[in-house]
């Protein structure tokens, strides 16, 4: 949900649904770059478009946005 589709809004609400708090979602997603770079599979890590800051992101930097905006997000 987060790191291919970049969707911060599901990815909020499914921390909701399972229980984990906004720290733990970021430990898991920063576990989840790590494994990945360790792999040598970083496409889904590479900038991608997004509509709402008018930017190409890469994985850590559309992260490091949505963690500033989490408590603003709907669900």
């Amino acid at each position: 949900m987060s790191a291919v589709y970049r969707n911060a809004h599901g990815t909020k609400h499914l921390a909701r649904q399972y229980g984990f708090s906004k720290e733990e979602v970021k430990k898991v997603l920063e576990e989840f770059v790590d494994e990945i770079k360790k792999e040598g599979n970083t496409k889904t890590l590479e900038p991608c478009y997004d509509y709402r800051t008018g930017k190409y992101l890469s994985f850590e930097e559309w992260m490091d946005h949505y963690w500033k905006i989490w408590d603003k997000l709907s669900v």
